[in-house]
């Protein structure tokens, strides 16, 4: 299964080269599941979290399934905050 990496800071600055970078994996994937890996992510904003429900969006429009995993406390917490753990799926 492969794997996306996005900025350690997903925020507001970076989310668009993000997206850019996102939908260029997303063009190449052959596979019908992949991981949009969070471990390496220190800081995310209201803009990263427009990334994970886009990246769920854009799965959804190829037909394939999305896991989210390695998510900080701090950042599951963000994303119960915002009331859209319910559209992600985490691996």
């Amino acid at each position: 299964m492969q794997s996306f990496l996005p900025s350690v800071d997903m925020i507001f600055t970076t989310v668009e080269t993000d997206k850019a970078s996102l939908r260029q994996f997303l063009s190449h994937l052959d596979e019908k599941e992949w991981k949009f890996d969070l471990s390496k992510v220190n800081l995310c904003d209201s803009a990263g979290i427009a990334l994970l429900i886009e990246a769920e969006r854009l799965s959804k429009n190829k037909h394939v399934q999305c896991h989210f995993y390695g998510a900080t406390a701090a950042m599951k917490a963000l994303i119960q905050f915002c009331g859209v753990e319910q559209i992600l799926v985490y691996g």
